[in-house]
Order: structure tokens, then C-alpha cells, then sequence
């Protein structure tokens, strides 16, 4: 296989290295994805009303949990938005 720049590929040995990577990836948001869940069963607002700063703005809303990334999931509208980061002010 000869990818654009002209080198040439072994087909096995890329794929190889593609599903050892993608091993690796599950087996850590397995241990991450369980994580959460423990963190998100001692979580006082889950479920709850928050009002929190975010950047420059005040945002209010139903805390849902985090994704399995890390980042709070938040019912604004009706609608599920995700926050990387902020401060819970009430």
C-alpha cells in the first residue's frame, strides 16, 4: 500500500498498529467510563437545578451527569448542551 506521500505500507502491519491503538483507547474509557459512574453516584446535583459561570455568561439549567470525557451534560431548553468547564454558583 503507498499512502500519498509515496511510502510503502505492509496492509498488516498498519492495521496491526490501528487495532492495537484502538485496544488501548477502549480498554481506558472502559476504566474512565467507570469512573464516572462512581463519581456521578456521590454527585449532590445530579438531576438538580444549577445556575453556574461558564466563560462570560451564567448559564442555568438541569445537571444531567458527564459524558465520557468528563464534560457536564447540562437541560437548557429541553436541550442536552455539554460545558467543558465551569463554576456552580447556586
Amino acid at each position: 500500500m503507498t499512502i500519498e506521500n509515496g511510502i510503502q505500507y505492509q496492509l498488516e502491519i498498519l492495521l496491526a498498529n490501528i487495532l492495537n491503538h484502538l485496544e488501548h483507547r477502549i480498554q481506558n474509557q472502559d476504566e474512565t467510563y467507570l469512573q464516572i459512574l462512581d463519581w456521578e453516584k456521590c454527585c449532590a446535583h445530579l438531576g438538580q437545578k444549577v445556575t453556574f459561570h461558564t466563560g462570560n455568561e451564567i448559564v442555568t439549567g438541569i445537571f444531567k451527569g458527564l459524558t465520557e470525557t468528563g464534560q457536564a451534560i447540562i437541560t437548557i431548553n429541553n436541550k442536552e448542551v455539554n460545558f467543558d468547564s465551569g463554576e456552580i454558583i447556586d
